[in-house]
């Protein structure tokens, strides 16, 4: 799955140690259905195919609505972290909160991520019959800017391919 993370969202926003409920990802699975136009907000700025989204995940520090190539839809949340150990609980805790609500989907480990960075962990869930198209996947990345320094991110993206 091609993984999106606008960097826009990394401004380092904490990683707060949010549960994802069921409910909140439920909403944001539905909403996929109709390529997250309900959750659609303002089109980011100089942005053609992204939109600041009107609904974030618990502990996000901004989510967005993307087009991506093939008719290819994805809701994006990511926060970021100073400190490695605070973005590793927020994972750990966001993948056992995914993993609870989507129990009946298959979960596998993503070998190769497209996300900038060094992918720490990297984990998808696969939708079948109903959710058949939705991928949903976390990652704990580790980046260096050379003006923020070292810091770790956080993210969590809704993937929805048409068929």
């Amino acid at each position: 799955m091609k993984t999106v993370i606008v960097l826009a969202a990394l401004a380092l926003a904490p990683a707060a140690h949010a549960q994802i409920s069921c409910v909140e990802l439920t909403l944001v699975l539905q909403s996929g259905a109709s390529n997250f136009e309900q959750l659609k907000g303002a089109p980011a700025e100089g942005e053609k195919d992204i939109w600041l989204a009107s609904f974030s995940l618990p502990g996000a520090g901004q989510c967005d609505v993307i087009r991506g190539a093939a008719d290819a839809w994805f809701y994006s949340c990511a926060a970021g972290s100073k400190t490695e150990a605070r973005a590793t609980s927020a994972f750990n805790e966001g993948l056992a909160s995914v993993a609870s609500c989507l129990s009946s989907w298959t979960r596998q480990p993503v070998g190769n991520s497209s996300s900038p960075g060094k992918v720490l962990d990297s984990v998808a869930f696969i939708g079948a019959d109903a959710n058949r198209g939705f991928t949903v996947q976390l990652e704990r990345v580790e980046l260096d800017d050379k003006q923020a320094g070292k810091f770790w991110v956080f993210s969590t993206v809704i993937e929805r391919r048409p068929g």
